[in-house]
C-alpha cells in the first residue's frame, strides 16, 4: 500500500516530506494579473499594455 499525504488546500497526492506549492501559484497568477492593470488618471482601471511579456518587451501600437 502507498503511503501519501494530500494538501488540505488543494487535495494533491504529496509524497512523505514533500510541501505543496499551490498557494504560491496562486499567489504568481494574482501577481501577474494584477500586473496586467493599473488605475487611471480618473481613477478608473485601465488595461497595462506596455509591459514585460515572458521576457519579450512588447508594445502596443498606438
Amino acid at each position: 500500500m502507498a503511503y501519501y499525504e494530500t494538501c488540505d488546500i488543494c487535495g494533491a497526492n504529496l509524497d512523505p516530506g514533500e510541501r505543496c506549492d499551490c498557494q504560491e501559484k496562486r499567489e504568481r497568477e494574482t501577481q501577474n494579473l494584477q500586473s496586467m492593470f493599473r488605475m487611471g488618471r480618473n481613477g478608473q482601471m485601465q488595461l497595462n499594455l506596455f509591459q514585460e511579456v515572458i521576457g519579450v518587451d512588447k508594445k502596443a501600437v498606438r
